[in-house]
Order: C-alpha cells, then sequence, then structure tokens
C-alpha cells in the first residue's frame, strides 16, 4: 500500500539552497510548495492545510519571526510542526528553539540529511525511536549476486539496512529512493558504470559516503575514482571479516569531513556577517567625524561671530565719532591747507573701510585661519569673508519696520 503524501510548506528566500532543500522533502515522500517571501508563504499558511513548515527568519518584507508568530495564532495550520532553517542558528546564543516556539532548528548551510531525518521525524513520530531508524542504509551495487549476498549476509544485522542494485541505472534510482547513509559501488558494473554513478551521486548529495570497489590490478581506476569523488576504494576479493571494521572507519572519517565542510561554511557566513557589520561600523564613524567636524566649525564660528558682534558694537561708537569730527571739520574749514583736507579725507574712507569690515564679521560663513608670527593662528579675514553662506546657514531677512 503506497503511504500517504505530505504537504510540505517551504518558505525560503536563498535561490541557492531551495532547491535542494525541496528536492530532499521530496523524499519523504511529499509535495513541497515553495514560497521566496515571507507573505506569500504566510497567506498559503493561512488558507491551505499543510503537515509541515521549513522556513528560514531571514526573509525580505515579512521576517520568519513574524510568519511564525502570525501562523501560531489563526489560520488552518497553527499546530502543524514548524521547522527553521537559517544562519542565525550557528550559535544558540543568537536565537534558540525555545525563543522561537518551533519544534525543530538547523543552522545553514544545511546538512540535507540532517534536514531529511528531522523532516521525517516531524512527519512520523512514531518512527523516531524504532530499531529500523536506527540502522545506517547501505547500498550495494555489484552485479555478481554471489558476491552480493555475501556482503548481505555480513552486513545486514543490526548495524545496517542493505539494498542492491546489479547495475547503474538501478543503482541511481534505488540511490534517490533509499537514500542510503554508505554506497558501496563496484566500478565494473552494466551501464552506466561506476565511474559514471558516481558522478551522479555526487551531483545530488555531496556528502553521501562513496566506498568504490575494484578487482585486484585496477588501481589506476580507483586513483581516478578517488579524483571524482570517492570516499575509499577496497580491491576485490573483499575481506568480508575485516568489511565492518573498514567501512566504519570510513563512516567516522566521512563524518568528520562533513563535519568540517559544515563548520567552514558557519565559518564564512560568520566572517561575511563580521565584514558587513564592519563596513557598517566604519560607515557610521566616518559620518560621526563628519558631523563631529562640522559641529567643531559651526562652534568655532559662533564664538568668531559673538566677537565680531561685540567687537562691531564697540567700535562703531568712537568710529561714527571719528568720522563726524572729519566731516564737521571739512565743512567748517573748506578753505584748509590741501595737505590737510587730503588727511580728513583720508580719515573718513578708511572709518568707512573699518564699519564694513565689521559689519561683514558679523556675518562670516566660515572661519579660515593661517598662521602668524611665533606659530600662532589668526583669522584670515579676506579667505574668510571670500565664502558664501548657504541658504541654512544665512539668517533671515528683516523687514524695513524691524530693521535696527
Amino acid at each position: 500500500m503506497e503511504s500517504r503524501r505530505f504537504r510540505i510548506c517551504l518558505i525560503d528566500g536563498d535561490g541557492e539552497s531551495v532547491g535542494a532543500t525541496a528536492a530532499v522533502l521530496k523524499r519523504l515522500p511529499a509535495d513541497v510548495i515553495p514560497f521566496v517571501d515571507g507573505q506569500a508563504g504566510l497567506a498559503a499558511l493561512m488558507s491551505d492545510p499543510f503537515d509541515l513548515l521549513v522556513l528560514d527568519l531571514m526573509l525580505d518584507g515579512l521576517s520568519g519571526f513574524e510568519v511564525i508568530e502570525r501562523a501560531r495564532k489563526k489560520g488552518r495550520n497553527q499546530r502543524v510542526p514548524i521547522m527553521v532553517v537559517s544562519p542565525l542558528l550557528i550559535d544558540d546564543t543568537l536565537v534558540s528553539e525555545e525563543e522561537l516556539a518551533v519544534d525543530a532548528s538547523l543552522p545553514k548551510p544545511v546538512d540535507l540529511r540532517e534536514l531529511e531525518r528531522v523532516a521525517r521525524s516531524l512527519l512520523r513520530p512514531g518512527d523516531v525511536d524504532s530499531d529500523e531508524s536506527k540502522r545506517r542504509k547501505l547500498l550495494l551495487v555489484e552485479d555478481n549476486e554471489y558476491n552480493a549476498e555475501l556482503v548481505r549476509l555480513r552486513l545486514g544485522h543490526e548495524m545496517y539496512t542493505v539494498s542492491h542494485a546489479a547495475d547503474g541505472a538501478s543503482a541511481l534510482e534505488l540511490f534517490r529512493s533509499f537514500r542510503p547513509d554508505v554506497v558501496l559501488l563496484d566500478i565494473q558494473i552494466p551501464a552506466p558504470n561506476g565511474l559514471e554513478v558516481l558522478k551522479a551521486i555526487r551531483r545530488d548529495d555531496p556528502d553521501a559516503l562513496v566506498v568504490m570497489m575494484t578487482a585486484f590490478g585496477s588501481e589506476k581506476v580507483a586513483v581516478e575514482a578517488m579524483k571524482i569523488g570517492a570516499d575509499e576504494y577496497l580491491t576485490k576479493p573483499l575481506e568480508h571479516r575485516k568489511l565492518e571494521a573498514f567501512l566504519e572507519e570510513a563512516w567516522v572519517r566521512n563524518r568528520l569531513k562533513s563535519e568540517n565542510r559544515q563548520l567552514m561554511a558557519r565559518l564564512w557566513l560568520s566572517n561575511k556577517e563580521l565584514l558587513r557589520q564592519y563596513k557598517a561600523t566604519s560607515a557610521a564613524m566616518r559620518a560621526l567625524r563628519e558631523k563631529q567636524d562640522e559641529l567643531v566649525r559651526v562652534q568655532r564660528l559662533a564664538a568668531v561671530t559673538e566677537a565680531a558682534v561685540s567687537i562691531n558694537h564697540e567700535i562703531n561708537n568712537p568710529l561714527c565719532s571719528i568720522m563726524g569730527n572729519a566731516d564737521l571739520l571739512l565743512r567748517k574749514h573748506p578753505d584748509a591747507n590741501a595737505d590737510i583736507i587730503r588727511k580728513l579725507q583720508s580719515i573718513e574712507r578708511e572709518s568707512l573701510r573699518i564699519r564694513e569690515i565689521t559689519k561683514k564679521l558679523a556675518g562670516l560663513a566660515n572661519v579660515v585661519t593661517t598662521q602668524y608670527a611665533g606659530g600662532v593662528q589668526m583669522i584670515d579675514i579676506h579667505r574668510s569673508l571670500s565664502f558664501e553662506r548657504t541658504d541654512h546657514e544665512k539668517p533671515p531677512k528683516q523687514s524695513k519696520e524691524n530693521a535696527p
């Protein structure tokens, strides 16, 4: 009797991983309905029934956190099991299953075998602790029935569930449906041969443990298989008493390599996040320095402006007296000595110039300094006056009625 197909809602905006994730989940067996954004996925959860929700937390628009919160509150799938896959789960100090109120979680990049195992446990919780689920699955690809039977007798006990294929086409079909933990693959099998089968397996599952079997004297072919991606190789005739120990050692080495790849991928993601934070912090620091420089400029300008206004006020009274007296002398003594007339006129001109300078100092838009004798910095009035104020720096215009 064919088992019921499950319905899985997959919400993952990562185009590179969603295809591989969906392919694994379909083997449960299940119909996988993928969504690339949280809003569309949530809409489906509100209206359509599902047996499992698999989602990433980092989504465009509506985040995974919001999808979980809303799906738990209303809709047809309030009690559906939820499995989260996210780079945020690399470190459980960032976010945990308890905080998310989900049933399972896996860090990205996802170990596809672990993904299948966890999804299966959520869909069929009664099968999790069965003896069958604890046994490793071994796919034996061997066209010699006698040799295949010897391997089945040796390994088909508590540790392994053995499935047998006699040719390459059957091997690939079984690999995709049986999802073995270990593949024991003969090189010399009916088409496609063992090397072609190995290439196809590596395309489907880079982490699968594949042990090649080759006849004595075919070590060169075995080396070629290792270059393609085989994990180990055995030379025929097999020493069946040592086969189990050999496979156990190969299993341990393969798990270590897989874990190392996972750790390297997580390290890469962590470094990528650190680089993003560094760039953001650097940009913020640059903006802060610019603001600080602007604040210093504004404060210095304010101080100079206050001083200039005070100077303008203090100088204006005696300056008006000087100009008034010079004008009075010119009016009372029009026939005075020509040299005296020139000097009085010079006093008037220079007084007017002083008054204009003090007025302009009170309206400086910038402060430009230059070095004076003894290393002292002094304001370069002419260069400072050459700067024009921007609109937001200019004082408001006064009406004639309010003008002083």
